[in-house]
């Protein structure tokens, strides 16, 4: 079958530079590649497309089509395809006939998160502001808006659905039950991972956060606790260090009592990356919503114990390696950070079931990855 492969999932966002949906779709377009199948690539050509996979294309033959200005059923229409697949959920009609339309769904953050009032404890643009600001005033009226504007996705019958965990397989058919569970699978999230020489970012003993302007991701309640730690016990927590990537100090609109114990770096590359999961002392990861989740399991790729909240489908992924609290609450979370501070043999028991729990966790990916791509060449099957 001749597959028409939605590049945009892996371009830049209005979001982030880096995304957990975008780095899914660059594992799956070169295992396809090096699986040989038959497709050709939608792109923006407004937007910033990895070089390696411009490469990949140049050199297997492999037709790349400009969607800007344009969707991908007017390439569908044009071509000769069976397949079309985006690592993304196309926010678009699927009209074109005898066109098997598959897309992997990563949650559903839009109607699944609550209101959270930490939310305007971060930076953002007015009409995100305002926008918080009603989700926090009317949370239910606010969800069932969020519900009404996402149902026209679902809607469409053509589409099957890969999803990354069981909780959001069931997530979706819980909100829209007039889904077909048969079309939609659960395939684990490919390994993001490379083997990496490299040298640790720092000799420093810190704690490592990612994500962190982005209120989803609830770096700022870890932050607050952190700080009261840092206040508290101040002999426990003497030489210990907080880094933030994917954040600015400028992105929180609260004061710090220990500023000079965090360094906020902003976007990082992704050889800065690695060499701070590598460096790490601890990682901290409070999300309140995921699909799956890739940061902890990069940090476990290091050895590095993990600290996080078991909300959607962390706990899945993570099961018995991540010491877990409430992502609410940062009172708790400080007292789980007290813990693997206070109790050697609580940290050493985490580092050594993360650096288990990785293995058990790629060797799924692996086998997994198989799966997706036969299910994305034979159109679904």
């Amino acid at each position: 079958m001749k597959i028409l492969y939605d590049l945009t999932a892996t371009q830049p966002n209005w979001n982030a530079k880096m995304h957990g949906g975008g780095n899914y779709g660059i594992a799956v377009f070169f295992a396809l590649v090096k699986r040989n199948a038959d497709m050709e690539c939608a792109w923006d050509s407004t937007r910033y497309l990895d070089e390696t996979i411009q490469k990949t294309c140049e050199e297997n033959g492999i037709k790349l089509h400009d969607v800007h200005g344009k969707i991908a059923d007017d390439i569908l229409k044009a071509g000769d395809f069976d397949v079309y697949y985006s690592a993304l959920m196309p926010e678009e009609a699927h009209n074109v006939p005898n066109i098997h339309y598959l897309c992997t769904r990563h949650g559903l953050r839009g109607v699944e998160i609550q209101a959270d009032k930490w939310a305007l404890k971060y930076r953002q643009p007015l009409k995100w502001r305002i926008r918080e600001y009603i989700r926090c005033a009317f949370p239910d009226r606010f969800q069932k808006r969020q519900w009404k504007k996402t149902v026209p996705c679902y809607k469409d019958t053509k589409v099957k659905f890969v999803v990354a965990s069981e909780h959001s397989k069931y997530s979706m058919l819980s909100f829209f039950p007039f889904l077909k569970e048969d079309n939609i699978k659960v395939i684990w999230s490919p390994s993001t991972s490379v083997e990496w020489q490299g040298k640790p970012y720092s000799r420093e003993k810190y704690i490592f956060l990612v994500s962190g302007n982005r209120s989803e991701k609830n770096a700022l309640r870890a932050l607050v606790a952190m700080d009261e730690l840092f206040t508290e016990r101040h002999e426990l927590t003497q030489g210990l260090h907080v880094i933030v990537a994917g954040a600015v100090r400028k992105d929180y609109l609260v004061k710090f009592q220990n500023e000079d114990r965090f360094r906020f770096l902003g976007y990082v590359d992704e050889n800065t990356l690695n060499a701070l999961y590598c460096g790490a002392w601890l990682f901290v990861y409070p999300s309140i919503n995921e699909g799956f989740g890739y940061p902890p399991v990069e940090a476990m790729h290091f050895g590095v114990p993990v600290i996080a909240s078991p909300i959607s489908s962390i706990s899945e992924v993570c099961d018995y390696a991540a010491l877990y609290f409430n992502p609410f609450d940062y009172h708790e979370l400080k007292g789980r950070l007290f813990r693997m501070l206070a109790d050697k043999d609580c940290y050493l028991e985490y580092k050594a079931r993360s650096q288990k729990r990785y293995a058990e966790i790629t060797a799924k990916q692996n086998r997994d990855l198989d799966s997706l791509c036969h299910w994305i060449m034979t159109g679904g099957e």
